[in-house]
């Protein structure tokens, strides 16, 4: 009976439970460097340069009135969705652009913040905005490009998953800077 209280004695006084505090870390998101190349299709009245290293163009609808496509980026699991329309005259494009302000402002009311930045490329007629909504919305980047006449394309970015925004922040900003180089290599080949 004594040697079992003194091995209960022991094992309490040699078993300590040191309460250690969870260390805060970050995911470390680590993306291939990007490889822009000229995406051309004889359907589109566009050229731009799109990363052919994540992403790829699928999904292509073409009819009388409108391009449809998107540009998947399945290892981000996330992708852009554009339209083209062709209009025929300025209050229709006008009309275009005021469609889509109201889409944007339906994301907008779950955002924190939304930066607005206006982008002008007077030597390839591209005009255009950019809407950055910071917050858990269903699409945290939005843009538009027009000629001021009668072409207009728009492009949203979804994320296949629940909106988190610090989660999928690493993402969002590897496929801004893909939309920034599409803007500034964008033409239309009406132009050229």
């Amino acid at each position: 009976m004594r040697n079992l209280i003194y091995i209960c004695f022991i094992i309490m006084l040699g078993c300590d439970n040191y309460l250690m505090p969870k260390q805060s870390a970050y995911l470390r998101l680590d993306y291939l460097d990007p490889q822009y190349q000229l995406t051309e299709n004889n359907e589109f009245p566009f050229l731009f340069e799109t990363n052919n290293v994540l992403s790829n163009i699928s999904d292509i609808n073409i009819n009388d009135e409108s391009i449809d496509f998107i540009v998947k980026y399945d290892k981000l699991n996330g992708q852009i969705n554009f339209q083209y329309n062709n209009v025929d005259s300025k209050e229709t494009l006008n009309a275009y652009i005021m469609d889509l302000k109201k889409t944007i402002e339906t994301h907008s009311i779950m955002a924190n913040s939304i930066r607005i930045r206006d982008y002008v490329l007077e030597e390839n007629n591209i005009y255009g905005r950019i809407f950055d909504l910071s917050g858990d919305v269903a699409s945290p980047y939005q843009f538009y490009l027009t000629d001021n006449k009668n072409n207009i394309i728009s492009g949203f970015v979804y994320f296949n998953t629940k909106p988190n925004y610090d989660s999928i922040l690493p993402a969002i900003n590897y496929i801004e800077n893909d939309i920034i180089n599409l803007i500034e290599s964008f033409s239309w080949k009406k132009n050229k």
